[in-house]
């Protein structure tokens, strides 16, 4: 690795973009939130990919639901029966 090149945890840059660690700290919860989301649809058979946008498309059986957000993505999932789908 090159002087030029430097290795950092990926939310070391988001809590320097933010201004600190407490913003950090709200998005990790977020974080950690979407993927509860996206692992209990995946329990229930669901794949689910993230786009580059924030945005998500869920799929099973051949058909797939495109979310604009996670509040869609939340709002899809509750639609499909996931249960607690809202913690």
């Amino acid at each position: 690795m090159s002087a030029a090149q430097t290795c950092e945890r990926p939310d070391a840059s988001r809590a320097n973009a933010e201004g600190s660690t407490e913003n950090a700290s709200i998005i990790a919860d977020a974080d950690k939130a979407t993927a509860t989301i996206i692992a209990r649809l995946a329990l229930e058979g669901h794949v689910v990919q993230r786009g580059r946008s924030g945005d998500f498309t869920a799929s099973r059986w051949g058909l797939s639901c495109y979310c604009q957000d996670v509040a869609a993505l939340q709002a899809f999932a509750r639609l499909v029966g996931v249960r607690d789908a809202s913690e």
